[in-house]
């Protein structure tokens, strides 16, 4: 018989469960949620960024670290995997502005729900704790910079239609 010893991440509090594998006898994967940490807000450290909208954060759960991949919410970036070298030259331009900004750096994130492309998380990312409050977050900094543009998750736009070529990045 197995008994599970856990921590419960919100409470601080050990929790026991006396039942053995009996527990899963009833579930199905209708009936069990999928794990989120919707709703969390903690610090991260921030130890990869693929390129402007998405990062490798390293956070806690369960009073374990973790890495997860955090697809910056409300906003699309030029992609680095395109014929366009417009396109392709933004998307390195942003990359590394991002990379420099909070690579290997702490910062805070207020976790969202999985992504509809699967494997990231959604996230918005913020540099202090009082930007946060201030609801300045890095998501809508790189947006400001003309990186990216506020994306609701639909239908994505066209490079071409998004990107201000008369007011280029600075």
């Amino acid at each position: 018989m197995y008994k599970i010893l856990t921590k419960c991440l919100c409470i601080n509090e050990e929790i026991k469960i006396n039942d053995d594998i009996n527990m899963f006898e009833n579930c199905t994967g209708d009936n069990v949620p999928w794990l989120s940490l919707n709703g969390i807000t903690c610090q991260c450290k921030v130890v990869d960024v693929y390129d402007a909208d998405t990062v490798t954060i390293v956070l806690p759960f369960n009073n374990e670290l973790y890495r997860v991949k955090c697809r910056l919410l409300g906003i699309d970036s030029a992609e680095k995997r395109t014929k366009n070298l417009d396109e392709k030259k933004v998307a390195l331009e942003a990359t590394e502005w991002l990379s420099v900004l909070i690579k290997d750096k702490v910062i805070w994130v207020k976790c969202g729900n999985w992504g509809k492309y699967g494997g990231r998380m959604l996230g918005t990312l913020y540099m202090s704790e009082d930007e946060m409050e201030q609801d300045r977050s890095i998501n809508l900094q790189i947006v400001d910079k003309g990186f990216a543009y506020t994306y609701d998750g639909k239908k994505k736009r066209k490079f071409e239609d998004w990107y201000n070529k008369k007011n280029p990045i600075q």
